[in-house]
This record gives structure tokens, C-alpha cells and sequence, in this order.
């Protein structure tokens, strides 16, 4: 009889250990989910700051150029240079 129970509690004790490995990997797996959502998110961020600021020159380098162009007067060669 006393086997008998060793191995009944043996067997729940396996199932409880089973339910917290499981609960431990699906908690590994939420993090690293999240951690996986927060990478992207950062590396989206840094990507569209790099293209907001390759945009901002552009427009910046563009006006100055516009801006230089209207100065100078085309019927005037000599003031081109």
C-alpha cells in the first residue's frame, strides 16, 4: 500500500512540474515575443528618423539651391558663377 501512494503522489507531483514547465515556456515565449515586437518597433523608429532627416537635407539643400538660383539673374551672364 505504501507504493502504491509513493507513486500516486509521484505522478501528481510529475503533472505539476509538467504545468509549470509548460507555464514557464509559454511565459519564454511571451517574452520573447515581445522582446522580438520591441526590436522591430526600435528598428522601424531609426529607420524612418534616417529617412525623415535624408528628406529635411534634401528639401534644405534643394531651397538653397532654388533660393541661389532666383538670385541670380539669367539675362545677366556674368552674374552666373
Amino acid at each position: 500500500m505504501l507504493s502504491i501512494s509513493f507513486y500516486a503522489s509521484t505522478e501528481s507531483s510529475l503533472d505539476d512540474r509538467a504545468q509549470v514547465c509548460d507555464l514557464g515556456h509559454h511565459r519564454f515565449a511571451k517574452h520573447c515575443a515581445i522582446q522580438r515586437h520591441q526590436d522591430r518597433r526600435s528598428l522601424l523608429g531609426n529607420r524612418i528618423f534616417h529617412r525623415e532627416q535624408l528628406c529635411s537635407d534634401f528639401i534644405r539643400e534643394s531651397v538653397r539651391l532654388l533660393i541661389d538660383a532666383l538670385e541670380h539673374n539669367v539675362s545677366d551672364p556674368k552674374n552666373l558663377g
